[in-house]
């Protein structure tokens, strides 16, 4: 969620998913967060799931396990949209013919899925069913890069230009995006784009900063040579190293694709994923160890597995666990500013 500043005659707060009428008290500063019911946490994620030739198993996979993905969303309240591309949509950067690859999917009759969607689970499973006759070539950077520029997605207003980016890659390869049409053959010194190419194109597209992100990428993929030696991977399976480094820059979750069982990855991701878009952004720093925290009026422990923690380097706080508030939590952060003992 973008961080919003909100302005007083006293001075400016900046949070991540404030009140329209947020209260403010002195030694301690108060920064009030009020939920109300015009209060929405938006969260916009884009799957991009390789549709190559060993794909089927894991799309399979991840539409069985859904339910450990989607449920917290819903069980909070949450705002959220799901669309879905696939690692072939690059190509329609090259090949007018097959312009529509950039299209999200929506084999379900939606391309954007949200909370409203009629037996949500299905349609996501149709959406992500993408098949397995997709090219060799997988391109995920340079697809999501393409399906979210393109002209034939621009009507959904999506990602919101409110809302927490989350993109989630699903592949047993890796990413060889680059400039021409050629195929890099898993060719790593083929002029492949850099990864901070794609960072700088969500932090622009997500109006992110340097201490403020407001998007993260995960992603499914072979981690290891265990992985790509295991005799149940197919024998194309390469370890995902660029994706890993994506993700790693953008403080999102690796899976493993040769689990027997995505649930406990997808249900990994959601939480990263709520826990970024619920982070709060106080308006000043804090006195080191007079941080307080309370949501409903309830104490919150200091405690990063379950409870908050404070980020010095982005002077915020992030919630974990089952303090990872709901839609309609009123949150308090109650804190002496340093500036004040100036």
């Amino acid at each position: 969620m973008f961080a919003r500043i909100l302005t007083t005659t006293t001075f400016v707060l900046l949070t991540a998913c404030g009140a329209d009428d947020p209260s403010f008290s002195l030694l301690p500063t108060s920064n009030e967060f009020q939920s109300t019911s015009s209060f929405n946490n938006k969260i916009d994620i884009l799957w991009v799931v390789d549709n190559s030739g060993s794909m089927n198993p894991y799309q399979v996979n991840v539409a069985n396990n859904f339910t450990s993905f989607i449920q917290d969303f819903q069980t909070k309240g949450y705002d959220f949209r799901i669309a879905v591309t696939t690692t072939d949509a690059w190509r329609a950067n090259f090949y007018g013919i097959e312009a529509n690859k950039a299209a999200f999917q929506d084999a379900s009759g939606s391309a954007i899925l949200d909370p409203s969607t009629p037996n949500l689970e299905d349609a996501f499973i149709d959406n992500i069913m993408v098949g397995a006759s997709g090219f060799g070539d997988e391109r995920a950077f340079q697809s999501f890069k393409t399906a979210l520029e393109s002209s034939l997605n621009s009507s959904y207003d999506f990602p919101r230009s409110d809302a927490f980016f989350a993109v989630i890659i699903v592949s047993d390869e890796d990413d060889f995006s680059h400039n021409t049409a050629d195929y890099a053959f898993r060719n790593y010194n083929y002029g492949l784009h850099t990864i901070s190419e794609y960072t700088e194109f969500l932090d622009n597209l997500t109006n992110s900063t340097d201490i403020v992100k407001n998007y993260n990428v995960s992603a499914i993929a072979a981690l290891n040579q265990a992985c790509v030696d295991d005799p149940d991977a197919h024998p194309d399976t390469i370890i995902g190293q660029r994706y890993m480094e994506l993700v790693e820059a953008t403080d999102g979750i690796q899976g493993s694709i040769c689990d027997n069982n995505f649930s406990d990855n997808l249900n990994q991701i959601q939480t990263k994923i709520s826990e970024l878009s619920t982070r709060f952004y106080l308006n000043r720093t804090p006195v080191d160890g007079t941080i307080q925290v309370f949501i409903n009026g309830g104490a919150v422990p200091e405690d990063p597995v379950n409870g908050w923690q404070y980020d010095e380097v982005s002077n915020s706080v992030t919630f974990f666990g089952s303090y990872i508030p709901a839609e309609g939590d009123s949150i308090t952060v109650n804190y002496d500013p340093t500036d004040l003992l100036l």
